[in-house]
């Protein structure tokens, strides 16, 4: 037996027109609507030549006065050497200073009798 053609019937399927899985672009093409929209800066962004402010005049700058010629300055005469110090000798030590014996206390000294006054001797007659 010999088999006869199927018919197969595609849904949507207009003669003419692409169908979806032929005409649409791949995914990789699509632009993603981000770029598509402005800048959320593009207001800041200059729109036309802005005109450029005036600049003032520059004032005519006064003459710097001659700076005067500075004098020359003497040359500093040589410092002498100065010449090495001697060395100090060692001061030899100082020997202990013995100890010095106890005085023997004073015994006091007794009172001393008044003179008694001595009577004038008359002048004898030569």
């Amino acid at each position: 037996m010999t088999a006869l053609p199927t018919l197969v019937a595609v849904v949507g399927f207009v003669p003419g027109i692409c169908t979806p899985p032929i005409c649409a672009p791949p995914v990789a093409t699509v632009v993603p609507s981000a770029v598509t929209r402005l800048p959320d800066f593009w207001r800041t962004l200059p729109r036309g030549v802005t005109p450029v402010p005036e600049v003032p005049e520059v004032p005519d700058v006064p003459e710097v006065p001659e700076v005067p010629e500075v004098p020359e300055v003497p040359e500093v005469p040589d410092v002498p050497e100065v010449p090495d110090v001697p060395e100090v000798p060692e001061v030899p030590e100082v020997p202990e200073v013995p100890e010095v014996p106890e005085v023997p206390e004073v015994p006091e000294v007794p009172e001393v009798p008044e003179v008694p006054e001595v009577p004038e001797v008359p002048d004898v007659p030569d």
